[in-house]
């Protein structure tokens, strides 16, 4: 059969549309918003035929949308807008799986000191051992210059995703919760003028109270009436950190901090809000409006652990790597395989074959620029449709039908021959291509056109023509 048939939608706003569909071509959908384009595509078309595609394997649980019926079904793969993961752990180096097999590199070749003897060592130079603890077994390396064991630094220690590689501070998240000091306190006020805002009222003078004791027991002049922003630096170390302050505890060695409240145990406004964070949480009551999202203080926003972040490939940490663009990144794995020979290049080579072709996919969809720990949640919608498309690129699949939906939005209008030739190729497999777009680059590019409309809402739903693009602008 040479043509996919859609008889009698009538979805949404459809109007009793049947429409028959060429296979194995590049069929262009146009027409206003709210047309009718994606419901005869993806709520009809495509929920129809993984209908009947699950029904031949004797499985039920998906509904038959408003259609009489559609003839030439395929098994169709529907690559959408929305839909997007919205994990916050989730980037585009976990999505792609490129950041997989970087991991696997890096448990096979990273170097980083031993801890015994602080000689720099190469897990590939590494003899190693496995030993059973309980129902679980635990995996050794021994270190090729003193001889001694240590835990096999392992591919977990290099996911953020996981407790063994997961900064301890952040959770993996790369960010962490901090006091948002010009929020708190109001430098161009004294104390007594309501400088840090949440002491009020009684509070206010008993924290000021506990703030001239500690001033006492450290030797320092009283700030009273003076705005906040004219304190000297030990002042300032005092409010905003205590009488725990490292700067206090620096310049005056010989003096101890005050044990009682009554003695000047300052407690500070950074420290106090910190427990109160942990106490009640971020959201509450006199704790939020203080509160900013910054680079996680321990691991810099890298999101992995110390052992993570300080192993090197090629001279490169991980977190390094994962912060450059996929076109930079594509040029590292060039040259480690270039460089790279014998037993060691045998270890790493399908990793790195299975990057440079992922990389490859990436760029010919026009997303090099992006990083591999760039949020997905961050991606604009077109970003995560073409990152998905990349996905089924140099795939040997035939016989399917591939729906887009306007696979150009954000794209720069340089690459879109790039994404073009993605749609002839997934053609020229044997596939049948419908793309919901108005660009006129794809539109030329289409073996066939239909235009719906003619206007939207209860005004669309209909097949206005169907053609060429030069029959369609006759």
């Amino acid at each position: 059969m040479s043509t996919l048939t859609i008889v009698g939608a009538r979805e949404g706003n459809l109007r009793d549309v049947t429409l028959a569909i060429p296979k194995n071509k590049i069929t262009v959908f146009a027409g206003v918003s709210g047309s009718g384009k994606s419901t005869l595509l993806v709520d009809v078309l495509a929920t129809e035929c993984q209908r009947l595609h699950l029904e031949a394997l004797s499985m039920q649980g998906i509904p038959k949308p408003a259609v009489e019926r559609v003839r030439g079904a395929s098994p169709a793969i529907a690559i959408l807008q929305d839909g997007a993961n919205r994990n916050p752990r989730s980037t585009v180096g976990t999505a792609t799986d490129v950041y997989t097999a970087l991991r696997m590199v890096f448990e096979k070749l990273g170097e980083y000191p031993c801890p015994h003897c602080g000689e720099m060592l190469c897990a590939a130079d590494c003899v190693e051992e496995t030993e059973r603890v309980g129902d679980d077994f635990r995996v050794y390396q021994f270190c090729p210059a003193c001889g001694e064991r240590m835990d096999k630094v392992t591919r977990t220690e290099f996911s953020f995703n996981t407790r063994e590689g997961a900064c301890p501070a952040c959770e993996g998240m790369g960010e962490a919760l901090s006091v948002d000091r010009a929020a708190a306190v109001d430098e161009s006020l004294s104390r007594e003028d309501g400088a840090v805002a949440f002491w009020q009222a009684k509070y206010r003078e008993y924290q000021i109270g506990v703030f001239r004791a500690a001033s006492r027991h450290f030797g320092l002049p009283d700030p009273a009436r003076v705005p906040v922003g004219a304190f000297d630096a030990l002042q300032k170390a005092l409010l905003y950190e205590g009488a725990e302050a490292p700067a206090l505890k620096e310049a005056l060695p010989h003096v101890a901090p005050p044990r009682k409240v009554a003695d000047g145990r300052f407690e500070g406004v950074v420290p106090l809000l910190m427990r109160r964070l942990g106490e009640r949480g971020p959201d509450a009551k006199g704790v939020r409006p203080y509160l900013v999202r910054a680079a996680c203080p321990v691991c810099g926003g890298e999101r992995l652990g110390p052992r993570g972040r300080g192993a090197t490939v090629a001279g490169t940490q991980l977190p390094q790597l994962a912060n450059r663009s996929l076109r930079e990144l594509a040029a590292w794995v060039r040259r480690v395989s270039a460089e790279l020979g014998g037993p060691r290049r045998a270890m790493v080579k399908d990793y790195l074959l299975d990057m440079e072709t992922k990389l490859a996919r990436i760029g010919a969809v026009g997303l090099d620029y992006l990083t591999l720990d760039r949020a997905t949640v961050t991606l604009s919608g077109g970003e995560l449709q073409r990152l998905r498309l990349s996905a089924v690129l140099d795939s040997e699949l035939s016989g399917v039908v591939y729906i887009l939906d306007e696979p150009t939005a954000g794209l720069h209008p340089r690459d879109t021959e790039g994404l073009v030739d993605i749609l002839r190729n997934l053609r020229d497999l044997g596939n049948t291509v419908l793309v919901i777009e108005h660009d006129l680059d794809v539109m030329r590019a289409a073996d066939h056109l239909v235009d719906l409309g003619p206007g939207a809402g209860a005004c669309g739903g209909r097949v206005v023509a169907e053609g060429s693009l030069a029959d369609l602008a006759a």
